[in-house]
């Protein structure tokens, strides 16, 4: 499924002058500057990667659901650390904070299990240092190697909490509007193509002509592709990377059954 219909704004090359600051990018810049970002704002992106953490660790290590809880509590609080770590080498303009974060998490996962395993018979708890983390960084930058098993749990989990997330958005923005009882008679084909019939019998449930309920769905497809877009824009450090972002996305979405 499409992320929605382009306008002709969007069609034109981009340059970051066309976009505001990402949060992304807007984190990096106050600690390249020295400063701590806005709490709001890395909150905010700390939490939208919760749970693709949390099934990387998981599902990529086998860890047990109490462990993999814990170690992405843990990594979220190290995250901050990371990130300051992270403007000792900026990243590159194609850079996306999804595939940042998925680096750091899968060796923030192997530095734990083999401290577990050296610590094992000695007991205590297990932590990585910022040294650690600073030392990946300064190895490999953004870079890091991340096996395919490891790159499919992420992905699936990120891709699954921003479609919750554009789900949400949607949703708000109709109840706003007054059309919650339209969203729930189209929602069922968002990312599907309605069986013959099915824009009649709408049309007869809502009163509208066919052509108005083709017109509705089109709308509402639309409408989710912006909420989608506005919950990709602020994991990028360059936001004339979306359109390639969103493909991924989608392409996600396609091999997960969701689009």
């Amino acid at each position: 499924m499409a992320a929605g219909p382009e306008d002709e704004r969007s069609r034109r090359p981009h340059t970051g002058a066309q976009f505001p600051p990402t949060q992304w990018s807007l984190v990096l810049g106050a600690f390249a500057e020295g400063r701590q970002p806005d709490s709001a704002t890395l909150n905010g992106l700390i939490g939208s990667y919760l749970g693709p953490i949390y099934a990387c660790f998981r599902h990529q290590f086998r860890l047990t659901p109490h462990d993999a809880d814990d170690l992405a509590s843990e990594f979220a609080a190290k995250l901050p650390d990371i990130l300051r770590a992270a403007v000792r080498r900026p990243p590159s303009p194609q850079a996306r904070l999804r595939t940042f974060i998925r680096a750091c998490a899968h060796n923030f996962a192997l530095g734990w299990i083999r401290k577990s395993k050296a610590q094992k018979q000695g007991g205590g708890a297990v932590h990585v240092s910022y040294e650690e983390i600073a030392g990946w960084l300064a190895e490999s930058g953004t870079g890091i190697a991340v096996p395919p098993e490891a790159e499919v749990s992420f992905d699936r989990a990120w891709a699954d909490a921003l479609f919750a997330q554009a789900n949400a958005a949607l949703a708000a923005e109709y109840r706003r509007a007054g059309k919650t009882s339209e969203l729930e008679a189209y929602l069922p084909w968002l990312t599907a193509d309605p069986p013959d019939g099915e824009y009649k019998r709408l049309a007869a449930n809502l009163g509208i002509t066919y052509d108005n309920s083709r017109k509705k769905l089109s709308r509402l497809r639309a409408a989710f592709g912006q909420c989608v877009q506005r919950a990709v824009l602020p994991t990028l450090s360059d936001p004339a990377n979306m359109r390639e972002e969103l493909e991924h996305l989608q392409q996600v979405w396609r091999e997960h059954g969701l689009g």
